[in-house]
């Protein structure tokens, strides 16, 4: 995986992603939760679309019950979790609670503003993080709740792959 799972090929998958992001969704969803949500399915789409695009045979999932990237030729799975960057939390439901390659994303987005030095344009920027987890890393949000979740803080114990 870690030749798929590279710097350069997250950054282009980024790219991709962020003209899309910046026309479709952030003039129209305010919320961050959906943002990141409807983001998080974007980078499962974009990504295949990449990896198939290089000759790295890739399927994003349909539903939940799947894995988000499947590497068909080498029968590898990745997962994907976005959130806003001040929240540092990423949240998935009990599928997220298997063992599996995770790319953790963090956007970060401030629209166009004239400041004192002069206009600044509209930017969407992202954090990339791969790291390996495995289920009982994710911290359950209750008996009664399907949710999981895994924060910065959490991750301080892993071997990360900073890739953007």
């Amino acid at each position: 995986m870690k030749d798929i799972l590279t710097s350069e090929h997250w950054k282009n998958i980024c790219e991709l992603v962020r003209p899309i992001a910046q026309e479709h969704i952030f003039p129209f969803i305010k919320s961050k939760r959906v943002r990141s949500g409807v983001m998080s399915e974007l980078f499962e789409t974009q990504a295949a679309i990449y990896y198939n695009s290089i000759g790295i045979p890739t399927e994003s999932c349909i539903n939940d019950s799947e894995p988000d990237l499947y590497f068909t030729e080498i029968d590898k799975t990745c997962e994907i979790k976005v959130t806003s960057s001040n929240k540092r939390e990423w949240m998935g439901n009990h599928i997220s609670k298997k063992s599996s390659e995770f790319i953790l994303i963090s956007w970060e987005y401030q629209k166009a503003t004239d400041t004192l030095f002069g206009p600044e344009p509209e930017s969407l920027k992202f954090s990339v993080i791969n790291v390996f987890l495995n289920k009982e890393d994710w911290m359950t949000l209750g008996e009664e709740y399907n949710g999981t979740k895994i924060t910065s803080k959490m991750l301080d114990s892993k071997k990360l792959n900073i890739l953007v």
